[in-house]
């Protein structure tokens, strides 16, 4: 399935909220790695590592779909 795609949805990864900003995982993280093996491009790849994102960044990353955790704080 992941080779009949041909342009990868652009996906956000927030682990949780801090102060009320996403923390998204960027490059290097392991959340990187689970969108790419899923075929999406991470639209936090500017970023190296977990980091709170503000809402400016997050409208700049202009992702097609947000993953979040199902459980958590």
């Amino acid at each position: 399935a992941k080779a009949r795609i041909t342009r990868p949805s652009r996906a956000l990864f927030v682990l949780s909220l801090q102060n009320g900003r996403p923390l998204v995982g960027g490059q290097g993280t392991t959340a990187d790695a689970m969108l790419a093996l899923a075929g999406a491009s991470n639209a936090a790849a500017s970023l190296s590592g977990w980091k709170p994102l503000s809402d400016e960044g997050l409208i700049a990353a202009a992702p097609d779909a947000i993953v979040m955790m199902e459980h958590g704080p």
